[in-house]
């Protein structure tokens, strides 16, 4: 005689949902870097990139929705444009060095902007 044991299986379903995430890092709403004025220096950091090292920054040249950043970084510099809320959404300001300003009072100035960029091109050069 045979005994078979049949085992009851029951699927259980779950239900569809989206879930959201993963590509981009949440948006902070705060644009910090909109808000620092012309010349700035700071200090702001990456956790993603780097959860140990802080960068010092210097705002060269402002528009409405970009900034284009100096980076100083022991004895090399580079500038690039920035979108103003991608790098504050991205970036933690840490500490605000020296506040800048304007010297002309209401747009940037080319002549310092450029001397800071043939600075960094002359540095480049002689490396």
């Amino acid at each position: 005689m045979t005994i078979t044991h049949q085992e009851e299986q029951t699927e259980e379903v779950v239900p569809f949902r989206v879930i959201t995430g993963g590509k981009e890092p949440p948006k902070k709403g705060d644009n910090w870097l909109g808000k620092l004025s012309l010349w700035t220096y700071f200090v702001a950091m990456n956790e993603t990139l780097s959860p140990i090292d802080a960068f010092l920054y210097q705002i060269v040249d402002k528009q409405t929705n970009c900034s284009w950043l100096r980076l100083i970084q022991h004895d090399k510099e580079s500038v690039n444009w920035v979108p103003n809320e991608g790098f504050s959404d991205r970036f933690t300001l840490l500490d605000i060095i020296e506040k800048g300003e304007d010297v002309r009072g209401g747009g940037t100035n080319p002549d310092r902007r450029l001397e800071v960029v043939e600075n960094i091109e002359q540095d480049d050069t002689m490396a």
